[in-house]
């Protein structure tokens, strides 16, 4: 698709969707007193240009893509359990079950949660990656894949909370093996125009399998499918074995007054060597500032200690601007990066302004930039520049 057919379908989609997605919500919804439900879902549009270190070769590169197609099926059964469906579309039109979880719901505010869907990790991850700030998540998260990402297998949490608190403890069997995380969060202050949020994740691989590898694709999701996108290796696999030990811990923060938001967070996960091999660490952090031109407050709920999408006062919609800096670093034997080199760091700016509608329509414009420490690509670049331009609908 031309980046004139996505002008054009992004101007239509501001059109239409609108008034489609107002009247999906009136009529796919029933709710009665022991059973209801609701069927709704996502897409999200994406045009990308990216250049230098984010290509292997340095030249320009724009690729235009479905980036999420979701139907969700979502409501109560009985009055104690809830129940949701989660059917995801890729961008090759492939059908994946993402989600299909039980949560029964207990007496002082616990619940337990059965089935498929992400465990609660980290302030951002487990936030709905549909209200964001971002068009994608901080690039902290390639450090440790594995963590906070339950679609590839299922599992079992418990959570908890109260007027300041939240607390989820949760094991899950995904495609890399067994990981148990705990998520501990307090929030002093609460109200709808002020927040302080402090939180505490851990998340530990049980049967360690990993290879020591870590690369990133700083920010821009297209890099990891084109043809010419350059991931940035942070860490080469090791020649032979695992690690016996493989942990992550994260540490959270925000803060908003009225229009004004501040979020960050900071990892440190740690790979511990088995026989002759050397142990290996990989530490991230972002900052991110966002401001609401239009003066409404990011909403959050202290139910799953998580922010949600932003409420438009006006016709006009909210208007959202951000930035946010990513930094990232491995640590490790001689040889991990190339011959002699044992140390990888890179850095991320994005800067961003967002549009959200009254009817669950946002629209964002993004651009990048990304640089490593001498991690080049195939003609030496070792800084890159990209920009992300996205429509997405919930309905």
């Amino acid at each position: 698709m031309n980046p004139l057919k996505i002008t054009c379908l992004l101007s239509a989609l501001s059109l239409s969707i609108p008034a489609i997605a107002e009247q999906a919500s009136e009529d796919n919804a029933v709710e009665n007193e022991n059973f209801s439900y609701k069927l709704g879902g996502k897409i999200r549009l994406r045009s990308e240009t990216f250049a230098d270190l984010y290509s292997n070769n340095g030249g320009r590169e724009q690729e235009n893509y479905l980036r999420r197609a979701d139907l969700e099926l979502s409501g109560r059964l009985w009055r104690a359990m809830e129940y949701e469906l989660e059917l995801k579309l890729d961008r090759k039109g492939k059908a994946e079950l993402k989600t299909a979880e039980l949560d029964y719901h207990l007496p002082a505010n616990f619940s337990l949660a059965l089935g498929r869907f992400d465990p609660d990790f980290g302030l951002e991850l487990s936030g709905s990656s549909t209200w964001i700030t971002a068009a994608e998540r901080s690039a902290i998260w390639d450090l440790a894949d594995y963590a906070g990402d339950g679609s590839g297998g299922k599992g079992i949490a418990i959570r908890q909370h109260q007027k300041h608190h939240f607390i989820s403890l949760g094991q899950f069997s995904t495609q890399e093996g067994q990981v148990r995380d705990a998520r501990l969060v307090y929030a002093p202050v609460q109200k709808k125009r002020k927040l302080l949020h402090f939180g505490y994740s851990f998340a530990e691989a049980l049967d360690a399998d990993s290879n020591g590898e870590i690369k990133s694709d700083l920010g821009v999701w297209s890099v990891g499918f084109s043809d010419n996108g350059n991931s940035s290796k942070l860490a080469r696999e090791i020649s032979s074995g695992n690690f016996a030990k493989d942990t992550v811990e994260v540490l959270e923060f925000a803060a908003m007054r009225g229009p004004a938001s501040l979020q960050g967070e900071y990892l440190q996960r740690k790979l511990t060597g088995s026989s002759n091999q050397s142990n290996r660490s990989a530490t991230g952090s972002y900052a991110q500032l966002a401001y609401t031109l239009t003066g409404e407050p990011r909403d959050y709920s202290i139910g799953n200690a998580k922010f949600g999408r932003i409420k438009p006062q006006r016709k006009s919609g909210a208007w959202e601007i951000f930035y946010r800096k990513d930094w990232l670093e491995t640590n490790g034997e001689t040889g991990m990066l190339s011959k002699k080199r044992k140390h990888g760091a890179a850095e991320v700016d994005v800067l961003g302004v967002n549009w959200y509608s009254l009817n669950n329509l946002k629209i964002s414009a993004n651009y990048l930039r990304g640089d490593t420490n001498g991690i080049d690509n195939d003609v030496g670049d070792i800084e890159g520049e990209a920009v992300t331009l996205q429509a997405q609908i919930k309905f």
